[in-house]
């Protein structure tokens, strides 16, 4: 598996997390450049592939790791 660590200019709680030496992702659909403002928006197309991509690591997680 290829992984990438870069800083990014929002916080999440994964940060947090990662002090525990617990692996950890930050994803979703939308773009984080429209987050929490007020054009803030997701394609339904979007929620729905990342339904899929939950669904498919919640069924496979172990399989990941």
């Amino acid at each position: 598996m290829n992984s990438q660590v870069y800083g990014v200019p929002f916080g999440t709680d994964a940060s947090k997390i990662a002090l525990l030496d617990i692996p950890t992702i930050v994803f979703g659909p939308g773009s984080i450049n429209q987050a929490h403002t007020k054009d803030e928006h997701i394609k339904v197309s979007e929620i729905v592939k990342a339904a899929k991509i939950y669904k498919d690591l919640i069924l496979h997680f172990h399989e990941y790791f």
